[in-house]
């Protein structure tokens, strides 16, 4: 099956893809759906969403992996007592403890009332960095506080 390909005006890359029900040539689905003063052209099957077009072949672009990093961060969360027990685990609770109690009353506020922590919240991002914490440790404390069962 053959696609349409073009770039909106900010450089975007538009795939259409035409039904294969459709009445209508490939050159009229791109007179029609295709913007006007855009360029499109005709190209194979679009092998994956990792895939460009380079104007005559798709080329496989590997996807960012900070993007799907940022995305597993934000899926991290744990309860209240799986953040104490990991941090007793690994002997920071004691040290979060201190900081906390030397926070702003919000934060502090956050640390007593909170039900659960998420990994990407601007209050765990903001206590890690005073506590020297780099990304890849606090990844690693939100992975053993969710294996810890109540």
């Amino acid at each position: 099956m053959s696609v349409i390909v073009y770039r909106n005006p900010d450089g975007g890359l538009c795939v259409v893809y035409p039904s294969p029900f459709c009445e209508l040539s490939i050159e009229e689905i791109a007179a029609k759906d295709v913007p006007e003063g855009c360029m499109w052209q005709i190209a194979p099957d679009r092998p994956s969403r990792d895939h460009d077009w380079n104007g005559t072949d798709w080329i496989y672009a590997p996807p960012d992996p900070s993007i799907a990093i940022e995305a597993a961060r934000a899926q991290m969360k744990c309860s209240r007592f799986q953040a104490r027990a990991a941090l007793l685990q690994a002997g920071l609770l004691s040290t979060v403890e201190a900081a906390i109690a030397q926070a702003d009353p919000i934060t502090q506020m956050a640390w007593t009332d909170a039900v659960e922590f998420r990994r990407n919240s601007p209050t765990i991002s903001a206590l890690a960095q005073s506590l020297s914490l780099s990304d890849q440790q606090l990844d690693d404390l939100f992975t053993s506080a969710m294996a810890i069962e109540a």
